[in-house]
């Protein structure tokens, strides 16, 4: 056969299983129309053997559009006279003899785990888009609760591209379910209406410098891992005058950066050493504190000039 192309030169014509191909797969895939908040459209109200499908609902089957209808749809549950729990399946099936999309029960085998599903590609069959199950008790012939019914809430999910240094988008043009990737951050966002949720970040090490009165002997990095911070405290030589017992010092001259800061009201803390011989205190504080995001040196036996503090290594989430 040769070659081609659809939909082809206008006036384009294709038929349903061509319009399947370029609406399914990559382009368009299996899902509920709707939202995650939205309630399920799967469910069961103890009136009967059966379930129902919430009204006004709508999903794609290979990208063929389906509608629950203007009044919730009731699909009728065999009664289970075994022995063993029987597991069935609520799908949407696309019946290509009639290139039309139907909610179907597939009934089980008690005892026999989940029922299979057809998943016909080519121009005749079925292919089916589960949306639920349903576990039927052994000896159930008079109620399904909902207890018994557990929906597949798969929704269309856009994918938004945003370079995070732009401005923002206007209200209510992105989605408020979506996955968003800001290349120039090496991150990757879940965002949601509660807020944006990092799935992957990092930052690479960021260099801090010693506050005024030290000097770097050893770099300081903080690097930032998805929700993890890392703090690398480099080690520091005391080049101002000498610190008394117990008097608190800055050690690093600029805040923990945005977006790097602890989550809640709780400092940070590790131990360092003057030398090898008498540990000090290094503190990082909260956003809330009245030394928010710097960190210091809070408990010591006193420091003299020139005395070199070995770092540590600390971590927390954002």
């Amino acid at each position: 056969m040769a070659q081609s192309s659809w939909p082809g030169a206008a006036p384009a014509v294709v038929t349903e299983w061509q319009w399947e191909m370029l609406r399914a797969g990559p382009m368009w895939t299996n899902c509920l129309l709707g939202s995650p908040s939205d309630p399920p459209l799967l469910y069961a109200d103890s009136t009967g053997m059966h379930v129902k499908l919430r009204a006004n609902r709508h999903a794609s089957v290979r990208g063929v559009i389906w509608s629950s209808g203007d009044t919730d749809l009731v699909l009728p549950i065999a009664a289970n006279p075994s022995g063993s729990t029987r597991v069935d399946l609520i799908v949407l099936r696309l019946d290509k003899a009639y290139w039309e999309v139907a909610a179907t029960v597939i009934q089980g085998t008690p005892g026999a785990g989940v029922p299979s599903i057809e998943r016909d590609t080519g121009p005749t069959g079925e292919y089916d888009f589960p949306i639920g199950r349903v576990n039927v008790p052994a000896g159930e012939a008079t109620t399904i609760t909902a207890d018994m019914v557990q929906p597949y809430t798969l929704y269309l999910a856009p994918l938004t591209v945003q370079d995070l240094g732009q401005p923002g988008m206007p209200s209510g043009v992105r989605p408020d379910y979506a996955l968003r990737i800001a290349p120039n951050e090496n991150r990757v966002i879940y965002h949601w209406p509660g807020g944006d949720i990092d799935l992957y970040r990092d930052t690479g090490q960021q260099q801090m410098a010693g506050a005024s009165g030290w000097s770097s002997a050893q770099t300081t990095y903080i690097r930032r891992h998805s929700n993890v911070v890392e703090l690398r405290l480099g080690d520091l030589v005391r080049t101002g005058s000498s610190i008394g017992v117990g008097t608190d010092v800055l050690l690093i001259a600029t805040q923990i950066p945005p977006g790097f800061r602890v989550a809640g009201s709780g400092d940070i803390n590790g131990v360092g050493m003057i030398g090898n011989t008498q540990p000090v205190r290094f503190t990082v504080y909260n956003p809330n504190a009245a030394r928010a995001n710097q960190i210091w040196i809070t408990d010591h036996p006193g420091i003299p000039q020139g005395a070199r503090i070995n770092g540590c290594t600390l971590m927390w989430t954002v």
